[in-house]
């Protein structure tokens, strides 16, 4: 993720709105988590930015459903730890597992 990419990230953060991040694709720094009892590596870029402007994380995901469109589940924000305690990589790692433990409780 680049600069302007984080600049228009924190101003949607900034004015209070809501900011759709994908965490199944690795992309630039990752956290590993256990997924579906397999090591795996997701962006840590949620986790960090969460973090950072102590934004909560709200897991979801979408479906299609045949024959009658998609099925979208939003699920209960995570609350990030306070922003002090955010500075390791094991913390960020801790906080992406909270997201795809709830993956998994989904599926």
């Amino acid at each position: 993720m680049g600069r302007p990419a984080v600049r228009a990230i924190n101003e949607v953060l900034d004015d209070n709105g809501l900011v759709a991040l994908l965490c199944d694709l690795p992309q630039g720094p990752g956290a590993g988590v256990c997924f579906f009892g397999k090591n795996a590596v997701v962006p840590s870029g949620p986790a960090a930015i969460a973090c950072r402007r102590g934004a909560p994380l709200v897991p979801l995901y979408c479906r299609r459903e045949d024959g009658i469109g998609y099925h979208i589940h939003v699920d209960p924000p995570i609350e990030p730890p306070d922003p002090a305690g955010c500075r390791s990589k094991e913390v960020i790692a801790a906080v992406m597992q909270q997201v795809v433990d709830r993956f998994e409780v989904l599926q």
